[in-house]
């Protein structure tokens, strides 16, 4: 009997399922990141504090760093809301009961009431508890010097309430009984890279119309900032983007005429 193939065998199949397990807590700890990343979202401070270590340090992009009780009250004040997490060229590595993670993302975050958008690298340690996985460090940094995103939208009022011609067919002015569109989703354009290195800033002004699905049409720029670099562009894009309740008129949602003021400003690292 050749007992030294039924010991290979052994061997191989130990192997193997070492293979699988790593793959399993790779998964799994890459799914517990997720999970995370979409209870900050949704800005569910209890839900975040069951995935962090009592003994969190949590390093912001800016270099501000919180414990887990700071780190929760500023989700629970609002001071900062992520809007979006999108994480990318993320990796895996195992030390036992410890993960490592690094990688990159794309943060929306709304701080004091201001929408930014980051890129940042990221690293971030986790260890695996008696139940679940649980986040002991976090340590992010902006990919660049600036992060330029419009630093201000502003949704005026063109004018008086009344009817007049725009694209196909008739769109009323707020007042005299139709009321002003209301903004439930906003899209802020992005700087264009020849705009960003010719250091371009100033608002853009944009007459649209709100249709009665509280979509965008229309949209013409009557205040240029730049037509070369691509600014007036991603303006008119991002607009067409932006959700509206609709304006309303003797009870019945009309198309009515709006200005989008958008402000491009390069933010620059504190």
């Amino acid at each position: 009997m050749n007992r030294t193939a039924p010991a290979m065998i052994l061997v191989f199949a130990t192997m193997y399922a070492g293979v699988v397990a790593q793959e399993d807590q790779r998964q799994s700890v890459s799914a517990f990141q997720l999970r995370r990343f979409a209870a900050m979202v949704r800005n569910d401070a209890d839900a975040v504090a069951e995935c962090l270590s009592d003994d969190l340090t949590y390093t912001h992009s800016g270099g501000e760093t919180e414990t887990k009780a700071q780190f929760l009250e500023t989700l629970r004040t609002g001071r900062i809301h992520y809007e979006r997490i999108e994480p990318t060229d993320v990796d895996v590595r195992l030390y036992g009961d410890v993960a490592v993670m690094t990688g990159r993302s794309t943060m929306h975050v709304r701080s004091d009431g201001e929408l930014q958008v980051l890129s940042i690298k990221f690293i971030e340690v986790d260890r695996w508890t008696e139940r679940h996985w649980q986040m002991v460090a976090w340590k992010s940094t902006r990919e660049s010097a600036a992060a330029p995103t419009p630093s201000r939208s502003v949704l005026q009022t063109p004018g008086p309430g009344q009817a007049g011609s725009r694209g196909q067919g008739a769109a009323y002015r707020p007042g005299n009984g139709v009321s002003l569109p209301t903004l439930i989703r906003e899209v802020k354009p992005q700087y264009t890279s020849e705009a960003m290195q010719a250091k371009i800033e100033g608002t853009v002004m944009l007459e649209c119309v709100v249709a009665p699905d509280g979509s965008v049409t229309d949209v013409q720029v009557t205040r240029s900032l730049d037509a070369k670099f691509g600014l007036d562009d991603v303006a008119v894009q991002a607009a067409k983007q932006w959700k509206f309740r609709p304006g309303m008129r003797n009870g019945e949602p009309v198309p009515v005429i709006v200005t989008i003021e958008l402000t491009f400003t390069m933010k620059k690292d504190d």
